[in-house]
């Protein structure tokens, strides 16, 4: 389990009628892990994830159809 605030930047860089491709660097450098039990597993932040997501319409609701979280240094900030 993770705990803090990410911060996120998302870019559209692809737009459709009814489909947008999405792609972010997530700073998760304030994030901790921690174990079931609610313990601090390590005092190691986290760090840049890099996102990509594709989001559908479908009727009037905005769907996630894939998502991709990579590892921690998958991008820079």
């Amino acid at each position: 389990m993770t705990k803090g605030q990410p911060k996120f930047a998302p870019v559209a860089t692809k737009v459709g009628a009814s489909s947008v491709v999405i792609q972010d660097c997530a700073d998760g450098s304030h994030w901790l892990q921690y174990a079931k039990d609610g313990s601090l597993k390590d005092d190691v932040p986290g760090g840049h994830h890099r996102v990509d997501a594709t989001v559908s319409k479908h009727g009037d609701k905005w769907l996630v159809e894939s998502l991709y979280i990579g590892e921690v240094g998958t991008c820079a900030e």
